[in-house]
């Protein structure tokens, strides 16, 4: 399976990855961040929205105790509410995972919602896009595997969880 990393705003053709309303900083400079800049919703309702080709997509974020709540919404589907808050503070953390999907096109759509505390992009990891079809223009692989869950494996925050006797899942590299 093919995995592809974007940062938060261009590929590495300088494509446009994802399209952001009012009240983003879209080059946020921040060490230990995949390009070294993360995207960061400065207000209210500050919404990003990733359109990208493949059979699941991780959103990879900034945790820490000034990060709130946002929304995902995938596909136009349920919305999930999730949050970016954590002690300690963790860089590239994975803070939202789609799960297993059909192949094709899908649209996420990420609002913060959070009145005081920020929300912050650091990269999308798709995986089964084809070279060329992810975001924007171009793949950019990256040397790490993919996990396989299998049952009803659920994600909050910085791990996955599941209840379910039987359910499993493995790591390929």
């Amino acid at each position: 399976e093919s995995v592809a990393t974007y940062g938060p705003t261009v590929n590495s053709a300088g494509v446009a990855v994802a399209t952001y309303s009012a009240n983003w900083v879209t080059n946020q400079g921040e060490n230990g961040s995949y390009t070294g800049t993360d995207a960061l919703a400065t207000a209210y309702n500050a919404s990003c929205t990733f359109t990208f080709t493949g059979t699941r997509v991780i959103v990879r974020g900034h945790l820490g105790t000034d990060h709130g709540t946002f929304d995902a919404q995938l596909d136009g589907g349920s919305t999930a509410h999730l949050t970016e808050y954590s002690v300690p503070n963790l860089q590239q953390a994975p803070i939202y995972d789609s799960g297993v999907l059909s192949a094709g096109s899908h649209t996420l759509v990420l609002t913060r919602t959070d009145i005081s505390y920020y929300f912050e992009i650091d990269s999308f990891v798709v995986y089964g896009a084809a070279n060329g079809t992810g975001a924007g223009a171009s793949n950019v692989p990256v040397g790490f595997g993919a996990w396989t869950n299998v049952g009803g494996w659920s994600t909050w925050t910085d791990y996955e969880y599941d209840n379910t006797p039987g359910d499993s899942f493995s790591y390929t590299f």
